[in-house]
């Protein structure tokens, strides 16, 4: 599966706000105890944009829509992260 995102952009949502697109890895945060994700189908994109934060990820609780159900366990695994 290959996502292309452009995360430096302004979008404007549903309800007419523009909102600026951050991915996690741009915050350059130093450690994560606990990271909890509830993006409403958008699971992919935001593990895509957090590959080096979930490095330094001790636990994440997320939400999965089931379309994402599979790419998501991969990508929590490649971290080192698993299903409870």
């Amino acid at each position: 599966m290959t996502i292309e995102l452009d995360f430096d952009e302004t979008h404007v949502s549903q309800s007419g706000y523009k909102v600026k697109i951050l991915t996690l890895d741009s915050l350059e945060l130093s450690r994560i105890d606990l990271l909890k994700i509830d993006v409403e189908g958008f699971e992919n994109e935001v593990l895509i944009g957090a590959e080096n934060t979930l490095d330094r990820t001790n636990k994440v609780i997320i939400e999965v829509h089931e379309r994402n159900r599979n790419f998501v366990n991969t990508k929590l695994q490649e971290h080192g992260l698993y299903k409870l």
